[in-house]
């Protein structure tokens, strides 16, 4: 009898473990501000999990649970600032992420890519003194960049498949005037998870240490 019991709370068990999982495995659509400083902007990505690794430590009065994420990630974001200069890039990101039993969740991210700026009306003046405007007048740069962000995922707490997400990142230009430019930026944003969206499958790992007394023999 005591070996059905255990059977069916594995059974149990598993069932919902795998629906955690399933909250953590979906694709994800990322819409945020995003501001470069005092300037405004915004950014559209797809973040992508493709290994999750779920340690588990059980207590006696309790579980702690937690999720250590992988995911690459496509962004494409702008910031205009007036006087200077607008840009817009695009790159892709490595995304390290931490998250617990509660949904908080905290990150790292090293990305690379390439930017388009463009900027304020220039023109160029020939021999003879004439003025002609320069469209779209501007340069591609590579970009390195790297953030860190703190969020929480509400999928994990209720049925709503959102995070919110606060982050803070720095941007490099690269070959800029000969060395780089770089500029800190600051995010607002929300990410919407829905499991039909081009499904993903990553690997998954599960790790259990029982840290809770043994049951002694009758």
């Amino acid at each position: 009898m005591r070996i059905l019991y255990i059977l069916i709370a594995s059974l149990f068990t598993t069932s919902l473990f795998s629906q955690v999982d399933n909250k953590l495995a979906n694709t994800g659509i990322k819409v945020s501000y995003q501001g470069a400083v005092f300037y405004p902007g915004f950014r559209l990505g797809i973040e992508r999990p493709y290994k999750i690794k779920k340690k588990e430590r059980i207590f006696k009065s309790f579980t702690w649970t937690v999720y250590k994420e992988r995911y690459l990630t496509y962004n494409l974001g702008t910031y205009f600032h007036k006087s200077f200069h607008s840009n817009v890039f695009l790159f892709s990101e490595w995304q390290i992420r931490r998250q617990s039993n509660f949904g908080v969740f905290y990150e790292i991210a090293p990305g690379l890519g390439f930017s388009r700026t463009f900027l304020p009306p220039t023109f160029t003046i020939d021999d003879n003194g004439s003025s002609k405007k320069v469209l779209f007048a501007g340069n591609f740069y590579g970009l390195s960049c790297f953030s860190a962000t703190f969020g929480v995922n509400l999928h994990s707490l209720n049925s709503v498949p959102v995070k919110v997400y606060w982050k803070t990142s720095v941007i490099a230009l690269v070959p800029y005037n000969s060395l780089f430019y770089y500029r800190p930026t600051i995010e607002f944003g929300i990410v919407y998870c829905n499991s039909k969206f081009w499904q993903a499958k990553p690997k998954v790992k599960h790790k259990t240490k029982n840290y809770s007394p043994s049951e002694k023999p009758e």
